[in-house]
């Protein structure tokens, strides 16, 4: 794959944590609140391309961490012209 190139990764993250602390976690995610809580969330990024395989890797290592959550990644490659699969 090494000419080939990214064009878009996306990313899907759900979380559902049931009588959690919300203070654990981002105030991104729950605002000012704060106590016990259930916290169900859904983000879905996408970042267009051309992008590396360390770029798409990078941005992999960046994702926010839900204990309680599910990733799924997506990634659209591109292979120029001539190149073997």
């Amino acid at each position: 794959m090494s000419n080939a190139e990214v064009q878009k990764v996306s990313f899907r993250i759900l979380a559902n944590a049931q009588d959690a602390e919300l203070s654990g976690y981002s105030s991104g995610v729950r605002g000012g609140l704060s106590g016990k809580g259930t916290l169900d969330v859904q983000i879905e990024l996408t970042f267009p391309g051309p992008l590396t395989k360390a770029e798409v890797e990078a941005r992999c290592e960046q994702l926010p961490k839900f204990p309680s959550g599910s990733f799924s990644g997506q990634l659209r490659v591109l292979r120029k012209q001539g190149e073997v699969k």
